[in-house]
């Protein structure tokens, strides 16, 4: 089953780095997300097979850490426009129903008149 990259990067949300050593806690988001983004795989295989010093490891939980914080922002984004469009459009039939009651109002009016 391939997961998409932000679900994969939001499944990273729930690890727990104090659980797991830094360099586990790499490999384990690297194949979380290696179905979605090609170079996970050959980063893992890097990782697995030298020795990767802390700051590395550090620039790249940062570096998912900042992902995952992309997305999140651009969720949030999302939805509030989603928000903006279902209220203009919410103001826009507003603005048509007021112009139909006035014509229906005017309409009723010259009746009254006529009358």
């Amino acid at each position: 089953m391939k997961h998409s990259n932000k679900s994969a990067i939001a499944d990273v949300y729930t690890l727990k780095l104090s659980l797991m050593d830094k360099k586990q806690y790499v490999l384990k988001v690297l194949d979380m997300l290696k179905d979605s983004m090609p170079l996970a795989r050959w980063f893992m295989v890097l990782i697995q097979n030298t020795d990767v010093d802390d700051q590395i490891l550090d620039t790249l939980i940062h570096a998912f850490q900042e992902s995952l914080k992309d997305i999140q922002d651009e969720e949030l984004k999302n939805k509030l426009e989603k928000w903006k469009t279902f209220l203009e459009t919410l103001k826009q039939k507003e603005i048509q129903s007021q112009n139909l009651d006035q014509e229906d109002i005017k309409h009723l009016d010259e009746l009254l008149a006529n009358m």
